[in-house]
């Protein structure tokens, strides 16, 4: 993820302790990558379990 880390320096707020500011934007952008992730895979359960439904009404 260079890219990210790049865009996240260069939008540090000026003034500020930079670190400390892309330290919380990372943290924050990883939070939210794994919460889609886990809504992913939430779908992909229910997506599994409407196909299995699906199969057992056709036998």
């Amino acid at each position: 993820l260079p890219g990210i880390a790049s865009s996240l320096r260069s939008s540090a707020i000026p003034g500020s302790v930079p670190n400390q500011t892309n330290w919380t934007m990372v943290r924050t952008y990883k939070a939210q990558r794994l919460r889609e992730e886990e809504e992913e895979e939430e779908e992909m359960k229910q997506m599994d379990a409407r196909r299995r439904d699906q199969m057992e009404l056709q036998c």
